[in-house]
């Protein structure tokens, strides 16, 4: 049994995280994990060629390359709304580096500068692409997650499984926190079976314990898919539930002083 601080989710200023696009910002974004999530939302293998690359004069903020095509892609920042300043200076880069693929990134688009994108899809060449993208940033709260690493497989612990569940149980929280009283304590699951494998994340509200199933493609997961209607636990599962559910009970329930750190604390000791 592991135990995580994982959170609910809060939107913050990107200004208070990142105070300058430059020196802040974009060595940030130019980190491979960063520039990986990236080229998976667009659909496009990124890798860094340069930062503040020249351009005559002037510097642009990313310059990568496309693995698939060969091809250069520019990258824009910008850590504020849109302005005329960035849309000249993304086709200046542009023009000077011969860059195939333009992402413009921003905190907010406005409808002139979206309209502006579409035109420049719409009149260049098939293989010329612009991206405007709209970057939020949220802080990770105070959730106490304990986590069960189940598995069918008695000398094989997945790479990467726990790594890749967190995030999107932190995904999950917001959905959590709908639940009133939110106690922000629960426990997940990590199923490996020997046909198929789950995530079980399941959180305390007084009384009742709410549960969320997903079931999980590829391992280390690729991707994690809500579970059929009805379905509970496998017998080895419920044997983690049974103990969390007698621990929330004496510890919390029944105790005159609930004592969330006993609970915590409190660790099934057999092998699951």
């Amino acid at each position: 049994m592991i135990k995580a601080s994982l959170g609910n989710l809060e939107k913050v200023e990107l200004r208070e995280v990142w105070k300058s696009e430059a020196s802040d910002f974009t060595p940030w974004l130019a980190k491979e994990e960063n520039l990986l999530r990236l080229g998976e939302a667009l659909d496009v293998e990124l890798e860094l060629e340069s930062q503040e690359k020249s351009v005559g004069p002037f510097r642009a903020d990313i310059l990568c390359k496309d693995i698939n095509t060969q091809q250069w892609v520019l990258i824009e920042n910008q850590i504020e709304r849109t302005d005329h300043n960035h849309l000249g200076q993304l086709m200046t880069y542009a023009a000077g580096l011969k860059a195939v693929t333009i992402i413009w990134i921003a905190e907010e688009f406005t409808d002139e500068h979206r309209a502006a994108l579409d035109w420049l899809n719409e009149i260049t060449q098939d293989e010329i692409n612009f991206f405007g993208i709209e970057i939020e940033l949220w802080k990770i709260g105070d959730w106490e997650i304990k986590a069960y690493l189940q598995s069918a497989h008695r000398d094989e612990l997945p790479d990467g499984y726990l790594v890749r569940t967190r995030p999107f149980i932190e995904g999950q929280l917001s959905t959590a926190e709908g639940t009133k009283p939110a106690h922000r304590i629960g426990f997940v699951i990590l199923s490996h079976g020997a046909i198929s494998n789950w995530v079980m994340f399941d959180w305390w509200s007084s009384l009742h314990l709410y549960q969320r199933i997903f079931q999980v493609e590829g391992m280390p997961p690729d991707r994690f898919v809500a579970g059929p209607l009805g379905l509970f636990q496998c017998v080895y599962d419920l044997r983690i539930t049974a103990f969390e559910s007698e621990a929330w009970r004496k510890h919390v329930v029944e105790n005159p002083r609930p004592d969330i750190q006993a609970y915590l604390a409190a660790q099934l000791r057999i092998d699951v």
